[in-house]
């Protein structure tokens, strides 16, 4: 939700971008929005509003701040997860299909949005894509983040797996 009023509200976060020193001129730093802005520029020369990739640039720079968060303090609280462990298994889902899950959606999510060419073979994504570019930068967004998200928490639980799950069942363990 928050990507689609960012990219709704794109020359005010623009502005605000721009008045903390950050240089609005040209293609953005990140490689693959260099990349979709020399797709855009030649598949569909005249629609990008350069503005929508700062607002994709900031989401990519909040998403990965917040992933680097997330793992520096839940490497001090891995104990947390364990209410996420047994919330699973009272709802019959395997850990490790639990993992897995985060780990390949993770991944997956980011190469599709970091890859044009993949998506702008999707005929549905191709048809956004022409129709509002906007609003195919606000999905490619999204689809980021949660990428991020999926990933960073598949990361926290392989830890979480690796220390606290092997203390845990091995100081449950009752002496004979």
């Amino acid at each position: 939700m928050l990507a689609v009023i960012g990219f709704l509200l794109n020359r005010q976060v623009s502005n605000f971008l721009g008045s903390f020193g950050y240089e609005l001129n040209g293609v953005p730093r990140v490689w693959f929005l260099r990349d979709q802005y020399e797709f855009f520029e030649a598949s569909l020369p005249g629609q990008l509003v350069i503005q929508d990739l700062y607002v994709f640039e900031l989401f990519v720079w909040l998403a990965l701040l917040i992933a680097a968060m997330r793992v520096s303090i839940g490497v001090f609280d891995l104990g947390a997860l364990e209410a996420v462990s047994i919330g699973l298994s009272k709802l019959g889902i395997s850990l490790f299909k639990y993992f897995t899950t985060l780990f390949l959606l993770g991944p997956f999510a980011i190469l599709v949005s970091v890859n044009i060419g993949w998506t702008s073979r999707v005929s549905q994504l191709a048809y956004i894509m022409q129709h509002s570019i906007r609003a195919f930068l606000s999905i490619e967004a999204f689809v980021f983040c949660g990428g991020v998200f999926f990933l960073t928490e598949g990361l926290m639980f392989l830890l979480w797996l690796l220390f606290t799950s092997k203390r845990a069942s091995s100081s449950s363990k009752i002496p004979e």
